[in-house]
């Protein structure tokens, strides 16, 4: 049993050690097309701020239409969401030294409470 949970808790480190996660963020500056850039009031650490949008997403997969979908519902009901994502690859920069559309955190999932 001990070497089962040993072997579990390997195969789940490196998709911990990629993936960033906030809770209780509240979407804004939505802006996009093909993909969804959006900002939150609380940037986390381990993102980028391009005009002080830290996030994006490919919105024409469709688990990109469902998390849009998503944040739209939760915007309108005035609800926040949490956020899984893989940090940025240019942290704590800004449009002026470093971060671009390119660099933002991508996010994996989003969830509403």
């Amino acid at each position: 049993m001990k070497k089962y949970v040993f072997a579990l808790l390997l195969l789940l480190l490196p998709a911990a050690a990629y993936a960033g996660y906030v809770a209780d963020q509240v979407p804004n500056l939505i802006y996009g097309s093909t993909t969804i850039k959006f900002g939150v009031d609380n940037q986390p650490s381990d993102t980028c701020a391009h005009f002080l949008r830290q996030f994006y997403f490919d919105a024409t997969t469709e688990s990109g239409k469902n998390m849009l979908s998503i944040m739209l519902a939760a915007k309108m009901a005035n609800k926040k969401i949490d956020i899984w994502y893989t940090p940025s690859t240019t942290p704590g920069t800004n449009e002026t030294n470093g971060c671009t559309p390119n660099t933002l955190a991508v996010v994996l999932q989003i969830g509403i409470k």
